[in-house]
């Protein structure tokens, strides 16, 4: 997989990205928890790649990227800053789990413009008492 490493404002950011071989396809950032590894998506990210832009980059503080963790609308800010920027994609769309639902959360909030669509796993609603949850909801 081809792997980048970038400096956003001081910050490292490492991320897979193999882009499609269609040029006009959508960009898709992959988001992962924290900590995890861009490995955790390696058994999709080439079929995706055929209609997809497909990015996973590693979260500041764990995998290949930065080595301190921040805020998850800092890592949201830095995320929209290199597909923007770096990258030159216009819009995109987000998807993740665990903390990469937090942060694709928060890119909605505060990048409505760029943002074509966000898909989410689990609780991410950060107010969640899993005390509370059903037995058919723990399950």
């Amino acid at each position: 997989m081809p792997n980048f490493k970038v400096s956003i404002d001081g910050i490292e950011l490492h991320f897979v990205h193999p882009p499609s071989k269609k040029p006009d396809a959508t960009p898709l950032l992959l988001l992962l928890g924290w900590p995890d590894s861009f490995y955790r998506y390696h058994r999709v990210i080439e079929p995706l790649s055929e209609d997809f832009h497909v990015i996973v980059p590693s979260i500041p503080g764990s995998g290949f990227s930065g080595k301190t963790a921040l805020p998850m609308d800092t890592v949201a800010d830095l995320f929209a800053r290199l597909m923007t920027e770096t990258l030159g994609y216009g819009k995109f769309i987000a998807a993740g789990g665990d903390g990469g639902s937090i942060i694709s959360m928060s890119l909605a909030q505060r990048y409505p413009e760029v943002l074509l669509g966000y898909h989410v796993t689990g609780y991410p609603d950060q107010n969640t008492d899993f005390a509370a949850l059903t037995p058919p909801e723990q399950a």
